[in-house]
Order: structure tokens, then sequence, then C-alpha cells
């Protein structure tokens, strides 16, 4: 009986392994996606833009943002 319960407990931890797993690949999936969009759309808003100091101070911002953004995904995934 012990043996089967360990089994089973193992097989449990296998399966929330896997499924973790695949919940970052997910993740890594979207945010590749979401960030190629963001690129491609501020290159097409920015590329003919003629002040390139604003242009910058737009970029960092948004960049500083992101970063939050990540910092605060990391923050509550750190238990995990």
């Amino acid at each position: 009986m012990t043996k089967k319960i360990l089994h089973e407990k193992d097989r449990y931890k296998a399966s929330i392994k896997k499924i973790k797993g695949l919940q970052l690949i997910a993740l890594n999936i979207i945010i590749i996606s979401f960030t190629y969009q963001f690129f491609k759309l501020w290159y097409l808003e920015f590329k003919g833009f003629d002040n390139k100091r604003k242009t910058l101070k737009y970029y960092f911002r948004t960049a500083k943002y992101f970063q939050s953004v990540l910092d605060e995904f990391a923050l509550s995934h750190k238990d995990n």
C-alpha cells in the first residue's frame, strides 16, 4: 500500500513539473510574440520621426515600463 501511495505521489510531482514547464514555454511564446508586435508597431510609428532625441526618450520610458512589468511577474512567481 505504501509503495503505491509513493508511486502515485511521484507521478503527481512529475505531472506538476511537466505542467509548469509547459506553462513557462507558453508564457515565453506569448512574451516573444508580444514584444515582436510592440517593436514592429513602434518602428512603424517612429521610422519617419525627425526628432531622434524624443524618440529615444519614448523608447527608454517604454523599456522601463516593460522592465517593471517583468520584475512584478518575477516577484509574483518567485514562490513557484
